[in-house]
């Protein structure tokens, strides 16, 4: 019972590991390199074209204005 148990644990920890890395390596592929103009803040995506030629990004506080 105690084998079997460790093999689980081995395979979960595997299994983990392979999920943080993927997601490690995928942030770092896509690095964000735009800022918010009110907050300051770095966007969490694309800045995307809105209304009356601005520009907006996803950050911690929401939707706000970017370059």
């Amino acid at each position: 019972l105690n084998t079997n148990m460790g093999e689980r644990l081995q395979i979960f920890l595997a299994i983990t590991s392979i999920i943080l890395l993927n997601h490690v390596c995928w942030t770092r592929r896509h690095e964000v390199k735009h800022f918010t103009s009110t907050y300051m803040k770095q966007c969490y995506d694309d800045c995307i074209p809105g209304d009356n030629d601005y520009f907006w990004c996803n950050t911690e506080k929401g939707w706000d204005y970017c370059s």
